[in-house]
C-alpha cells in the first residue's frame, strides 16, 4: 500500500521512534479495530508504537477531562488534529 511506504519514509527522514498514525472519521468501524475503552492519546500512542487499530467512539472514549463527544464535525476535527484544544 502506498500509505505504508509514505509512513516508512517519514519515519526514516524524520528519525521517528514510532510509526506515523492515520486517523479516519467514519460512520462505520474498522473491521480490525479494537473497541475497548481507551483515551484517544493512548490509542494514538499504541497505534504508533504497536500498530494497534482502535475504534474510538463516544461509548469507548475515556478522556479524563470529561470529553466524550467523538461525533465531531469534520471542520472542528481538523482544527483539533492540527491545533489541539
Amino acid at each position: 500500500m502506498i500509505l505504508q511506504e509514505y509512513a516508512k519514509q517519514l519515519k526514516e527522514v524524520l528519525a521517528l521512534d514510532g510509526t506515523p498514525v492515520g486517523v479516519a472519521f467514519s460512520d462505520s468501524s474498522a473491521s480490525n479495530g479494537k473497541g475497548s475503552k481507551v483515551m484517544a492519546c493512548s490509542a494514538f500512542y499504541q497505534a504508533a508504537r504497536k500498530g494497534v487499530t482502535f475504534n474510538v467512539s463516544a461509548e469507548t472514549s475515556t478522556f479524563p477531562g470529561g470529553f466524550r463527544r467523538v461525533e465531531t464535525p469534520p471542520k472542528t476535527a481538523r482544527a483539533f488534529m492540527y491545533q489541539g484544544f
